[in-house]
C-alpha cells in the first residue's frame, strides 16, 4: 500500500466529514483561540507602539540659575547631543521662558504683574530615546552641576517613568503567558480530537496492519488531521477580525467618530496595515495552525496507534 498525498488528504478529509459535529467544535475552539491570541497580541503591539512614544515625551529639564550666559548653555546643549544622543534637546532662553509664561497667564492680571523680567530661568528640555537612557542623562547633568554650579534644579518625573516601565513589563508579560495558555488550549483540543477519530478508526486500523500496510499509510491522514484543523482555525480567525476590523472602521467613518479618534491619536506613529501586511498575518496564523495541529496529531499518533 503506498502513500501519496493525495490519498492522504482525501483520507484526512473523509476523518473529518465523517466526525462533521467533532470536527466542528473543534475548530471553533481553535478559532477563537488564534481569534483571541491575535487580538491580544495586536493589544500588546498597539501599546509597544504607545509605550514607545510616551517614552520619547519623558522630558528632563535642567533649569539654569538667572543670568547664565547663553553661550555656556548651548555649549552644554551641544555636548547631551554628540555623547547621549537624546531624541532632542530644546533650549528655551530667559526672554522664551518669560513670554511664554505671559501667553499661559494672558488672562490674569494679578499673576503677570508678579512675573517680571530676569525671574524666569533658561532651562534646557531633553527627551530620551528610550526610557533606559534617562539615568544616563541625570547622571550627565548632576555631574554637570556639582562641577560648573551653573544647574539650579534637574527636574523630571520619575514617578511617571517608573509607572511607563511597569505597565509595558506587565503588557508584554501577559501577552506572553495569554497567547502560551491559548496555543496549549489548541494543542491539547486537536489532541484530543485526533485520538477519538483514531479511536473510532480503531477496527480499521487493525485491519490495515493485519494486511501489511506501512504505518507511514496508517498514520499520516490523522496528522494531516489535526494540520487541517490547526489551518481552519487559523485561517477563520484573521478572516473574522479582518471582518470586525472593517465593521469598525465603516461605523467609525459614518459615525463620525474617525475625525475624533485621528484627533487623539494625533503625533503618534500609527502604523497604517496594507494587504500585503494582511496577507503575511495570514501566512503566518495558518502556519502556526499547520504546526500546532501537526505536532498534536503526531503526540496522539504515538499514544493511540501501536
Amino acid at each position: 500500500m503506498f502513500t501519496t498525498p493525495r490519498r492522504i488528504f482525501r483520507t484526512a478529509m473523509q476523518h473529518i466529514t465523517r466526525n462533521r459535529w467533532l470536527s466542528i467544535a473543534s475548530i471553533s475552539v481553535i478559532m477563537l483561540a488564534f481569534f483571541l491570541s491575535t487580538l491580544f497580541a495586536g493589544l500588546v503591539y498597539g501599546s509597544n507602539i504607545l509605550l514607545n512614544y510616551f517614552e520619547t515625551q519623558a522630558q528632563i529639564i535642567a533649569f539654569f540659575k538667572v543670568g547664565t550666559d547663553a553661550d555656556h548653555i548651548l555649549e552644554l546643549k551641544s555636548d547631551i547631543e554628540k555623547y547621549l544622543a537624546p531624541e532632542r534637546v530644546e533650549y528655551t532662553s530667559e526672554e522664551a521662558a518669560l513670554a511664554e509664561f505671559q501667553e499661559a497667564y494672558k488672562d490674569d492680571e494679578v499673576i503677570l504683574e508678579s512675573i517680571t523680567e530676569n525671574v524666569l530661568p533658561a532651562s534646557l528640555g531633553i527627551r530620551a530615546k528610550r526610557l533606559d537612557d534617562i539615568p544616563q542623562i541625570i547622571s550627565f547633568l548632576n555631574d554637570e552641576k556639582e562641577q560648573e554650579e551653573q544647574i539650579e534644579e534637574i527636574y523630571y518625573r520619575e514617578d511617571v517613568v517608573n509607572n511607563i516601565r511597569n505597565f509595558s513589563k506587565a503588557t508584554r508579560i501577559a501577552g506572553i503567558s495569554l497567547v502560551s495558555f491559548l496555543a496549549v488550549i489548541s494543542f491539547l483540543i486537536i489532541l484530543i480530537t485526533v485520538g477519538i477519530t483514531i479511536s473510532s478508526y480503531q477496527q480499521e486500523i487493525e485491519i490495515m496492519q493485519l494486511v501489511g500496510a506501512s504505518g507511514g499509510y496508517i498514520k499520516w491522514p490523522f496528522i494531516v488531521t489535526g494540520a487541517i484543523y490547526g489551518a481552519f482555525g487559523a485561517l477563520l480567525a484573521i478572516i473574522t477580525i479582518a471582518l470586525l476590523s472593517y465593521a469598525g472602521y465603516y461605523y467609525a467613518e459614518t459615525s463620525n467618530l474617525l475625525p475624533t479618534l485621528q484627533s487623539f491619536f494625533t503625533g503618534i506613529p500609527i502604523p497604517q496595515v496594507t494587504v500585503i501586511q494582511m496577507l503575511q498575518l495570514l501566512g503566518a496564523e495558518v502556519g502556526i495552525g499547520i504546526i500546532i495541529g501537526a505536532f498534536s496529531s503526531i503526540v496522539a499518533v504515538r499514544k493511540y496507534v501501536k
